[in-house]
């Protein structure tokens, strides 16, 4: 009988706008160091369902297109991290340093199924023109100091709706 994918809550975990979990393995050896682990975090660490090597989210920008094997996948959002992360490292309190740090992570939407590879190259297909980085768009909303950045992201129209939603709300104060 065939596995079924499945996500338990959707309404805060996958849907459209956050099919995969992309994380920077870059990432990995600071965490390792600043959240004090005797061994080196490695692959899925976070969750994620897909560990990068040669973008972080001061390169990735919210409407990029990529291809992935025969799949083709949109960066939609930031990763607004949950309760779950801290559970999963034992390491409470993490969440706030986790935004801060602007080393999220980010959601692909699948624009074209297809067979994804467990390891080769993802190719950049096409960069959008607004080049909203991830780190610029988790700094909008998260924290939503900054009226030209949420500007700035509002004009990203490929940027999940419940981002949009929130950054809209901000504006609206």
């Amino acid at each position: 009988m065939p596995q079924i994918d499945r996500q338990a809550d959707l309404r805060v975990h996958g849907g459209v706008d956050k099919a995969i979990y992309v994380y920077p393995s870059e990432h990995l050896p600071i965490w390792t160091e600043e959240l004090g682990f005797a061994e080196p975090l490695g692959p899925n660490a976070f969750g994620e369902n897909l560990t990068t090597r040669g973008i972080v989210e001061t390169d990735a920008c919210i409407g990029d297109v990529w291809r992935w094997g025969s799949a083709l996948v949109q960066i939609s959002q930031p990763r607004g991290p949950c309760y779950k992360l801290e559970m999963k490292l034992d390491r409470p309190g993490l969440i706030p340093a986790f935004m801060q740090s602007g080393r999220t992570g980010w959601y692909l939407r699948v624009l074209e199924p297809g067979e994804a590879p467990v390891t080769g190259l993802i190719e950049l297909v096409e960069r959008h023109p607004v080049g909203l980085t991830v780190r610029e768009a988790n700094h909008a909303r998260m924290i939503g100091d900054d009226p030209t950045l949420i500007e700035k992201a509002l004009r990203v129209p490929e940027l999940a709706h419940a981002w949009s939603k929130g950054l809209k709300q901000l504006i609206e104060r």
